[in-house]
């Protein structure tokens, strides 16, 4: 797709090298909106969008935390009240 773009890019520029009273403006205009067509096309393959991520743990091997500390366990108790909803639903608002 790439090539695309650099086809119709280098078709904009070279009528745009011609004089003024030469340029065809609607070779131009038709050459840099196929262009952009195809750098959107392209774009989501190039730069992917962000995307929400959701964690969700294993139900069939659970978080092991026997290996915490008291204080690290109390830091984490803190932590997850602080994003827990407060009507109890799984989801964080």
């Amino acid at each position: 797709m790439a090539q695309h773009v650099i086809y119709w890019n280098n078709k904009a520029a070279t009528e745009r090298a011609k004089p003024p009273e030469k340029q065809n403006q609607a070779v131009i205009t038709d050459a840099l909106n196929r262009c952009g067509r195809v750098l959107r096309d392209l774009a989501p393959y190039q730069t992917p969008k962000l995307a929400a991520v959701i964690v969700k743990g294993d139900q069939k091997a659970p978080l092991n935390l026997s290996g915490l500390s008291d204080s690290e366990l109390a830091f984490l108790r803190r932590t997850m009240l602080k994003i827990t909803p407060e009507d109890g639903s799984q989801e964080p608002s």
